[in-house]
């Protein structure tokens, strides 16, 4: 489940162009499980935890072009 929380957190806040680039590059299975399998506990746990902070309010940041 660990990776699941990771790959959530990356796309979490992302742009829309970031998110296309991040699933993209993920193979069709773990992409199917990663957005609709696991996504429900991964919100509740990130509601949980940041809900009301500070943290919750930060913009995404875009990643940066590694090509």
């Amino acid at each position: 489940m660990h990776p699941a929380m990771e790959g959530h957190w990356v796309l979490d806040n992302a742009t829309a162009d970031d998110r296309t680039r991040v699933v993209t590059v993920l193979a069709t299975a773990p992409r199917f499980v990663l957005l609709h399998l696991l996504g429900g506990p991964y919100s509740k746990r990130r509601e949980a935890l940041w809900s009301g902070t500070p943290a919750a309010a930060l913009p995404p940041r875009a990643l940066e072009n590694s090509r």
